[in-house]
């Protein structure tokens, strides 16, 4: 489990929740009086968000095969 801490610069101003099918989207909304606070708050949003996607495949390069056809 992830979590996210706030500083003593940050306050929760909202929070919900909407639900489409089977899946749920939670919105929270932080106010914060300190930039480096909010730059720290957005490095570890992009590191969950790192480790949450799902790595790249590889591309195949469209090399032709030369080995002789026996």
């Amino acid at each position: 489990m992830t979590s996210l801490y706030f500083g003593q610069h940050a306050r929760l101003k909202s929070y919900g929740a909407t639900t489409k099918g089977e899946k749920t989207i939670v919105k929270i909304e932080v106010e914060s009086s300190d930039n480096y606070e909010v730059a720290g708050l957005l490095n570890d949003l992009r590191a969950m968000q790192a480790v949450q996607k799902p790595a790249a495949k590889a591309k195949r390069l469209a090399i032709p095969d030369l080995r002789e056809v026996k």
